[in-house]
């Protein structure tokens, strides 16, 4: 009989450890699969969703997604997940693109002139001058001088003249000829003595439609 008892002692003590083993293996294993279930309780990376076509990959689960083409496309990692696996993208403002300036080239500055068409100068008659000499040797006219006070009684050689000698300026039209209107003058026969157009001419000097000049008025001839 105590060798039967004995047996049986041993038999309950295996069977309880045995037990208790089974148990304490369970729970380890239970413990084991719970972590491994989470990627950051593991210390593993979360992976970010991946895209491919109409179809977001988020931690190897496939969600499908229906994109708008009216829609800009932006990184599904710089806007997250909505609820139910759609994205929400913002619909993209156009731009509309501002026209540049206008590329027609701008006239030619005006001449830069001398306010002062009209300069004064001494002058010494000598033998032989006359009015018409005068005025055409120094860019005057004889309406002009006459205009100033200055007349035949004045040619008295070796003297000078009564007044100051009026005369066109030159710096009054740059890359031009000054000429003095004289009395019977148009701007036709001007064109023609310089070889000259009346639109050049017109143009230049800026005169009205009718071509209107007056006597002892300085008008630029262009070169």
């Amino acid at each position: 009989m105590d060798g039967t008892q004995k047996r049986n002692n041993s038999m309950i003590i295996v069977v309880v450890g045995s037990a208790l083993f089974l148990a304490m293996a369970t729970f380890i294993g239970i413990m084991l699969l719970t972590t491994r279930s989470s990627p950051e309780a593991a210390g593993e990376p979360v992976r970010q969703p991946v895209v491919s076509g109409n179809t977001v990959f988020v931690n190897s689960v496939p969600i499908t997604t229906n994109p708008d083409p009216n829609k800009t496309i932006i990184l599904v990692s710089e806007l997250g997940l909505a609820q139910g696996g759609q994205i929400d993208v913002p619909t993209a403002t156009p731009i509309i693109p501002t026209p540049g300036p206008s590329a027609t080239p701008l006239p030619p500055p005006a001449p830069t002139r001398d306010l002062n068409p009209i300069l004064f100068k001494e002058y010494i008659v000598v033998q032989g001058d006359s009015l018409y000499s005068i005025a055409e040797a120094q860019n005057s006219s004889i309406e002009l001088m006459a205009k100033h006070g200055i007349d035949v009684d004045d040619l008295v050689p070796g003297s000078p003249l009564s007044n100051p000698l009026p005369y066109a300026n030159p710096a009054y039209c740059p890359n031009a000829i000054p000429y003095v209107v004289r009395d019977k003058d148009t701007v036709f026969r001007i064109a023609a003595q310089f070889n000259s157009t009346v639109d050049a001419i017109a143009n230049y000097n800026g005169l009205a439609a009718d071509y209107r000049i007056e006597v002892t008025q300085v008008v630029c001839i262009p070169l």
